[in-house]
């Protein structure tokens, strides 16, 4: 299944040749956490399918691998505005 997050974008990390790493404060929690909603994570947004999120955007996250807590380097990725 699926876990969806939406999430306000704080700002730009790195960036490489088709990828834009972001920080995002999450609107809801992870599954299963109370999370400080002051907390920022780490959003992968692959440039020529959703484009480069500037800060104050709202994006829509799949969070499944975050929240199961497996290998993917701790990243949500953007799947929408």
């Amino acid at each position: 299944m699926i876990t969806w997050r939406t999430a306000t974008v704080v700002s730009h990390a790195k960036a490489w040749t088709g990828a834009q790493e972001l920080h995002v404060r999450l609107h809801d929690p992870l599954p299963g956490r109370d999370d400080d909603p002051d907390a920022t994570v780490r959003a992968l947004a692959y440039t020529q399918l959703v484009g480069a999120p500037d800060p104050g955007d709202h994006v829509l996250l799949n969070v499944s691998a975050l929240a199961r807590g497996l290998g993917t380097g701790g990243y949500a990725l953007v799947v929408g505005p």
